[in-house]
Order: C-alpha cells, then structure tokens, then sequence
C-alpha cells in the first residue's frame, strides 16, 4: 500500500497564522489611526495660532492703518496648495497714491505675519461648513481652493466686508478636521475668537 504525501498545512498552523495576521493587523490600524488624529490635533493647533496672531495684529492696528488707507486689514487664510492643506495670517495693504483731496488705490499687497505652515495633507479632511454644521462651505478638493477669515481693526471680530466664508445671520462657522476622532473648531464672527468644541 502506497504512502500519501501530505505536505500541506494542519488546521492548528493555519489557525496559528490567521491569529499572527489579525494581531499585526490591528497593531497596524491602531498606528495609522493614532497618526490620524496627532495630525488633526497639530492642525487644529495651527489654525488656532494662525487666527490668535491676526486677530491680535487687528486689535492692535488701530494707529497702523490710517483712515486714509481703510481697506488694509489682517486675514487668516486656508488654502490648498498641491497636496497638502496650508494656513497663514497676513497683513492686506492698499498701496494709495494721495493727489489734493482725492485717493487712487495702486496696487495691492499682502505681508506674511505668519508663516503658512502645513495642516496635513487634504486626505485628513477639513471641511468648512456653516452653523452647526449647515450647508459645506469649502472642502478643498481642488488645487487652489482657498477661504479667508479677515478682522476688524480695535474690537478684533470677523470682518464680513473681506470674509469669503459664513452665512448672513449665523454666528458661527465651524471647521471640521476629520480624523478617526473629528475636531471641531468654531469661529464666533462677534468676537473673532476661535474655539475647540
């Protein structure tokens, strides 16, 4: 009688190596998952800073920016830029040439007063939207999307006149960074001020 060859796998080694493969599996998600959300907390950081030094520079304008030259302001911008998702506070001026009575604007200008610094890449999902969530305003899914937060000179709260972002009679807007855990962060246009909810 002939010996059969059996060289395959028993049932206990494949149910060995299937319990090897879900530990490594699992060890792997929770790093990527961890990643995720150190990026969204890093990024939730830099919004909060790049917002803090405009909206600072704004309430100290007040002596700055002359009535002569009333378009110049201080902004946050976020923007995408290739892949990744940037945030900067700048200072907009309107250079004026003044002739007798009467003002021509030359050319505008912005000054960097705070460098733009990566959120992320857009994968990590910040998404603008309005009011308790109402209505997307951004998602940054293209190349050059871009929104700008800009502030009143002396009470520091969120100019409408030069904002391209919120809804007319909302008091907020809101900015939500997905990761495994989503931030939020809310914008209070009164006040200028920028919160983690």
């Amino acid at each position: 009688m002939k010996k059969l060859n059996n060289s395959g796998f028993s049932l206990i080694e494949l149910i060995v190596a299937v319990l090897i493969m879900a530990i490594i599996a699992g060890g792997a998600t929770a790093a990527i998952s961890s990643v995720t959300d150190m990026d969204a907390d890093r990024a939730a950081k830099r919004i909060a800073a790049a917002f803090k030094v405009a909206r600072t520079k704004a309430l100290a304008a007040s002596d700055d920016i002359s009535e002569v030259n009333p378009k110049s302001y201080f902004y946050v911008a976020i923007f995408r830029e290739g892949d990744e998702i940037k945030v900067g506070a700048y200072k907009h001026i309107w250079d004026i040439h003044v002739e007798g009575s009467s003002a021509e604007v030359n050319r505008a200008r912005d000054i960097e007063v705070f460098d733009a610094v990566p959120l992320g890449s857009y994968r990590l999902g910040v998404r603008i939207t309005g009011q308790n969530g109402g209505g997307d305003i951004e998602n940054f899914d293209d190349d050059g999307d871009m929104v700008v937060f800009a502030f009143r000179r002396i009470t520091g709260c969120i100019n409408p006149a030069y904002t391209t972002v919120g809804e007319n009679g909302k008091d907020y807007t809101d900015i939500y960074l997905n990761g495994t855990k989503n931030k939020k962060l809310i914008i209070v246009k009164a006040t200028g001020r920028i919160y983690e909810d």
